[in-house]
């Protein structure tokens, strides 16, 4: 029996070759645990701080809790599912999740709270949507930002066959 923490089990079972199921993986369980965390802060802030405070400030004082998990879980996934410390596959990492954590959003928008696509655009336009949009930028870009010291010893290493040399 495979332990919980050894994922190779998934790659036996993949029609993904190589390092890209582990980037998949990375992707899916990344979106998957910062979207639950914010998920749950979502409904706090909406049923009783945004009433309270206002939306730009509900969304602000959220903002340091996500930003954590951002940086625990893109600091620590990637190794737990044994994928390449390297730039190419970490900006993969993040912008998967990116996509999936926006058709997510999109969904939870319209589905549960009935917001039209048109006003989830406009939301983008004032101050609290300004600050999602920062939010997205990091979690987009938090694989990378986290793993820098990593990235920078790996570039004095020779590069893996197959993968652009990071070095130049």
């Amino acid at each position: 029996m495979a332990a919980v923490t050894d994922v190779d089990w998934f790659a036996k079972m993949s029609v993904v070759s190589g390092r890209g199921w582990r980037v998949l993986l990375a992707s899916g369980s990344y979106f998957a645990i910062v979207f639950g965390t914010g998920f749950a802060l979502g409904a706090i802030r909406v049923v009783w701080i945004e009433p309270r405070f206002g939306k730009t400030l509900a969304v602000a004082g959220e903002m340091p809790i996500l930003l954590f998990a951002m940086f625990a879980v893109a600091r620590w996934l990637p190794r737990l599912v044994g994928m390449d410390i390297r730039f190419w596959p970490l900006l993969q990492m993040g912008i998967g999740a990116l996509l999936l954590q926006q058709i997510a959003d999109f969904a939870v928008g319209t589905v549960l709270r009935g917001i039209s696509a048109a006003d989830q655009l406009a939301y983008l336009t004032t101050p609290a949507g300004l600050i999602y949009l920062a939010a997205l930028g990091f979690f987009a870009a938090m694989p990378v930002l986290v793993n820098l010291r990593a990235l920078r010893n790996n570039a004095l290493k020779t590069p893996v066959r197959g993968e652009p040399d990071a070095r130049h």
